[in-house]
């Protein structure tokens, strides 16, 4: 009789073990949505590093033009403080101050210092404990689905300051061709 209730009771335990297997491998709606927003969690992870790639691109090169048109307009002053005049000084102007607004779009992007991340709360751990896995499929699906919209947010205020900036950079470089072009034509008319 010991013998029939253990082996009753082994078969229970693995009746129980089976459909705790079928759960776990039977497709959930709430697992696959879970594997969709990890999906969308890694892209947007990708994008959140790409424009803070593409953020320190335009940073590098503001810090080299900055300077570099700083030198090459006081070198050109000091040897001919005559060819400025008041047209090449306001294209001089503007193109300094739009360089400026760009290195501000630039740095507004450092200045959003709060960095999205991925919660995993206590309440998530303990759900792992159960059996019940659509509730730990539901509660992940929560926590990726908050972390998703915080990078978006992130990333779409971060795309708008660098776009700014690369239109800035575009006006700076027509600024700057307009520039030499007024001090080609006031080398030219230099009175002699």
């Amino acid at each position: 009789m010991r013998k029939i209730r253990d082996l009753l009771k082994f078969f229970s335990d693995l009746s129980i073990k089976l459909d705790d297997l079928v759960e776990v491998t039977s497709p959930s709606n709430y697992k696959t949505l879970l594997d969709i927003s990890s999906k969308l969690y890694d892209d947007e992870v990708s994008r959140y590093r790409f424009l803070e790639e593409k953020s320190s691109r335009i940073l590098a090169l503001i810090t080299f033009l900055l300077p570099s048109t700083s030198t090459i307009l006081y070198w050109i002053y000091s040897n001919n403080s005559n060819l400025f005049n008041p047209y090449v000084m306001l294209a001089i102007l503007i193109s300094v101050i739009v360089l400026l607004l760009s290195l501000s779009c630039v740095l507004a992007t450092y200045y959003m210092s709060k960095k999205p991340v991925l919660v995993i709360s206590e309440k998530n751990i303990d759900e792992a404990g159960s059996k019940n896995f659509n509730t730990i499929y539901l509660n992940f699906l929560r926590a990726y689905r908050r972390s998703i919209d915080q990078y978006r947010t992130v990333n779409e205020k971060k795309a708008q300051y660098l776009d700014y900036a690369y239109r800035f950079l575009i006006a700076y470089f027509i600024c700057s061709c307009i520039t030499a072009i007024f001090i080609a034509m006031s080398f030219i008319y230099l009175p002699k």
